[in-house]
């Protein structure tokens, strides 16, 4: 049976002989305020570094200055570098989510997260746990070994997971209840039928 998705859902569906595909975004990029920070410090730190390296190229310091300066200009770069690479994580592009159902076999593919602030607060994570999710995990399961699928509620919020080994992964953080409870059904009927 094919199951179809829930009304407005922002589940893609594609279906190919031998395998059917299920993809979601994990959520908007939008401009929120830590960017917004970001992009304003940085602005703000640019134009700090030129003015102080003009001073530097002017000529108009002793020696002793000159030096302090320089430690002060090369600190102030790598200060830029780390807040430019921490706003090029912010605004890159999130890869979806990825579930393919092959027949005896699951390929999931966590995406990429939200934005710092919208993840830590939905799922109450720490940051580390939140810093192993910006990267695409993916997972190649045996349907036999799907037993552990549950979709239950674990603080206050519910849950799609299996484990993979140790490791509990969550499919669909990002979806709805219903979508969620859709696509453990999808899965429970693709289990079932073989």
């Amino acid at each position: 049976m094919k199951r179809e998705p829930p009304k407005g859902t922002k589940i893609e569906i594609e279906r190919k002989a031998g395998s059917t595909t299920y993809r979601w975004s994990n959520k908007e990029k939008k401009l929120d305020l830590p960017k917004v920070f970001l992009m304003t410090w940085l602005a703000g730190w640019t134009i700090g570094g030129i003015t102080v390296l003009s001073i530097l190229i002017s000529g108009s310091l002793d020696a002793e200055d000159k030096s302090f300066f320089w430690k002060w200009i090369l600190g102030w770069a790598a200060g830029e570098v780390i807040a430019i690479c921490f706003l090029y994580v912010l605004l890159k592009p999130l890869k979806p989510s990825v579930l393919i159902l092959y027949e005896g076999s699951l390929h999931f593919e966590t995406g990429t997260r939200p934005s710092v602030t919208t993840h830590l607060e939905k799922h109450r994570q720490d940051l580390a746990t939140y810093l192993k999710g910006l990267k695409n995990n993916i997972y190649e399961v045996g349907v036999s070994e799907l037993e552990s699928l549950s979709l239950e509620r674990k603080n206050e919020r519910q849950t799609l997971c299996f484990y993979y080994g140790d490791e509990e992964v969550e499919i669909g953080d990002a979806l709805t209840e219903p979508e969620r409870e859709w696509i453990y059904e999808v899965i429970k009927e693709h289990i079932e039928g073989l």
